[in-house]
């Protein structure tokens, strides 16, 4: 069930990398599918790292700092917020590992593709 997922997540990024590659090239060519098939590639990764860094909990304090700040200005104006303790790593439950799977999937389809590019 896992790989089937991984193969439909795959396949998928590869019919957008042809969407996009059509979308702002106006053809393709196995250089627009290496630079598509990059920005895809990064943006994901830098993703999946942002969604780790906050599951870390590197974030925690300063967060709560801030909801210590608003909830001061808040109980000024007569509202009291219950969630001062709540930490924002425990808003996250995944590792979320798909993001990091297709992420490199797509970094080494488009170092296979820039390998074939300079053959």
């Amino acid at each position: 069930m896992i790989v089937i997922r991984f193969f439909i997540l795959l396949i998928s990024s590869n019919c957008l990398v042809f969407i996009l590659s059509f979308i702002f090239y106006g053809h393709l060519s196995l250089l627009s599918m290496i630079n598509i098939t990059f920005y895809l590639a990064s943006i994901t990764l830098l993703i999946w790292l942002s969604l780790i860094t906050l599951k870390s909990g590197f974030f925690d304090q300063t967060a709560h700092s801030f909801r210590k700040v608003f909830d001061s200005l808040n109980k000024q104006k007569g509202t009291i917020d219950d969630d001062l303790n709540k930490h924002l790593s425990s808003s996250f439950q995944s590792n979320f590992p798909f993001m990091k799977i297709i992420g490199f999937s797509l970094l080494i389809e488009m170092f296979i593709l820039l390998f074939i590019y300079y053959i």
